[in-house]
């Protein structure tokens, strides 16, 4: 756990920076997506808790300490890049002939 423990660090900047880069500048808008980032925050840590208590009982666990904050950064970053997530979806799962875009 000491050794994945930095890793929220830069998990929690990147989604700070998702949060500040991302969206429309009104005042109620950029207030949402600081309260929704620190959301994001406290379960990605609570999720690393969670992580930690598993892998005392199972060495095997051991990956998920790692791997929680590693899918935060990737999420931030994907957040941050702009990909439109819906349009990579229809490529996984193209629409059947004949439907409506």
């Amino acid at each position: 756990n000491r050794l994945s423990a930095p890793l929220y660090c830069l998990a929690f900047a990147l989604i700070a920076l998702a949060a500040v880069t991302r969206g429309r500048r009104a005042r109620g808008a950029y207030a949402l997506r600081l309260t929704v980032a620190s959301i994001a925050a406290a379960v990605l840590r609570l999720a690393g808790y969670v992580a930690q208590g598993a892998a005392a009982r199972d060495p095997k666990m051991c990956v998920l300490l790692y791997l929680i904050p590693l899918l935060g950064m990737a999420g931030a970053l994907i957040d941050v890049s702009g990909v439109d997530l819906a349009s990579w979806w229809s490529w996984i799962r193209p629409r059947p002939a004949g439907a409506a875009p």
